[in-house]
């Protein structure tokens, strides 16, 4: 019931803020405005997004999207599969092959793309992991 509660919360919240609605597992395309136009690409499609200054890149298996938009305005995602694990970076969690703490923390992702983990969002990172997915990380 209280997560009930304070996920409406946080939608009326979001609705007053004037952000985008937000993705839910569920849903299946992202609108991503680019110069060329928008594209509507399947979540699935979407591996990681970037942040370069006040550009995202959002990098999927075959392409590149540079938006003029900072990474901040695609947080709305964040309460779906993704997550953002890095100030510059936000992962498809779906994505994530595995977790790696060798050299630094990194998420190593189906691509075989290494994308970083902030120190301070690894304990978040790993609760949100074993909440989406039922298993824990070490």
């Amino acid at each position: 019931m209280r997560k009930c509660l304070d996920r409406i919360s946080k939608l009326l919240r979001r609705e007053r803020s004037g952000y985008p609605p937000l993705i839910d597992k569920r849903e299946s395309k992202i609108p991503i405005r680019s110069q060329q136009g928008t594209i509507y690409l399947e979540v699935d499609e979407v591996n990681f997004i970037e942040a370069s200054s006040m550009y995202s890149i959002v990098h999927t298996d075959n392409d590149q999207i540079v938006v003029s938009k900072p990474l901040r305005e695609f947080e709305y995602l964040c309460d779906g599969v993704f997550y953002r694990v890095h100030r510059s970076y936000m992962v498809n969690t779906e994505k994530i092959k595995k977790f790696i703490r060798v050299q630094g923390n990194e998420v190593e992702l189906k691509n075989g793309v290494s994308i970083p983990v902030s120190q301070r969002k690894i304990e978040q990172f790993k609760y949100f992991m074993q909440q989406q997915f039922g298993f824990r990380s070490t």
